[in-house]
């Protein structure tokens, strides 16, 4: 009879409702992080995660998004992965870093490791902030990334009161000359998503094509190859659009990764992580709710 894992056992005990998905990848991956999303949770914190027998590392997004992180994706195989939820009671957000090889949802007011260049940072309540409006360029602040050759960085960022002349999303890279990133521009063309090719080219690699406005909460993520970046952007009530930019390089200085602060405007950020690349990504679809008896048996097979 096959052994389960006693926190499987205590998910099943205190949670209501089991939904199944199915993962269907088109390469072989490992720890890779995928979305679940109408994941139907009574409170934004109850749920666990079940694949392979095992509890999954997750971290809950919003209510009913949720991410987990996949020891192992074979190519063309699928997977069965299952939610419980249901139990308002349970209050277990996950762990971001356990779920991201970067993560930081600015909760703990704690900025050391974070490296600042240039610009005025502060995190409270949830929130971390460039304030400083004096016009400047790389007003940014980094972590260095290890292990990783192509990678996504993703923010969700926020203009409170004017836009300026433009700079502020992600960071993908930088160097000494170089400084590349997927960021808002005020310049060229007004309030646009465009891929900065270095520090003095302003979107020079074209626009995403998303005009936005201030006191609005945006998704921004940049994708990063050794020769190649892709942007996109989008609201946060709108579906993840397609990449919306592309530009090709020569070369990868580095991983320092992070966010850019703007140029002579305040920003705040909220949501960073960094996630593995899949050229193509997986499907992910949510087949159906049982009860907790049907995945017991499941387990027991």
């Amino acid at each position: 009879m096959p052994i389960i894992d006693n926190r499987i056992i205590e998910a099943l005990r205190r949670q209501q409702l089991v939904t199944e998905y199915i993962i269907y990848p088109f390469s072989d991956i490992t720890d890779y992080q995928i979305k679940l999303t109408n994941v139907p949770s009574f409170s934004k914190n109850d749920v666990s995660v079940i694949a392979n027998k095992k509890i999954l590392p997750h971290w809950v997004e919003s209510k009913g998004n949720v991410w987990t992180k996949i020891p192992k994706l074979i190519k063309n195989t699928s997977l069965k992965i299952y939610t419980l939820t249901g139990n308002a009671a349970v209050s277990d957000a996950g762990s971001g870093t356990n779920t991201f090889p970067l993560f930081d949802d600015f909760e703990d007011g704690i900025q050391t490791s974070w490296t600042d260049k240039l610009g005025t940072w502060s995190e409270t309540g949830g929130i971390r902030k460039q304030t400083n409006t004096t016009a400047q360029s790389q007003k940014y602040s980094y972590k260095t990334l290890t292990g990783l050759s192509e990678y996504i960085v993703h923010v969700k960022f926020y203009i409170p009161t004017a836009f300026g002349n433009g700079g502020g999303g992600v960071l993908l890279e930088d160097g000494v000359t170089i400084s590349n990133g997927a960021l808002y521009d005020n310049v060229n063309p007004t309030t646009n998503v465009n891929i900065l090719q270095d520090i003095v080219a302003w979107g020079t690699k074209g626009s995403t094509g998303i005009t936005m406005t201030t006191g609005v909460w945006y998704h921004i993520e940049g994708y990063r190859g050794s020769a190649s970046q892709k942007v996109r952007a989008w609201n946060l009530s709108a579906s993840i659009p397609n990449w919306q930019a592309t530009a090709t390089f020569v070369s990868q200085a580095n991983t320092r990764v992070g966010l850019y602060g703007g140029y002579n405007n305040e920003i705040w950020f909220d949501d960073f992580y960094v996630r593995k690349y899949a050229a193509t990504e997986p499907i992910i679809k949510k087949v159906r709710t049982l009860n907790k008896s049907l995945l017991l048996k499941e387990l027991m097979r």
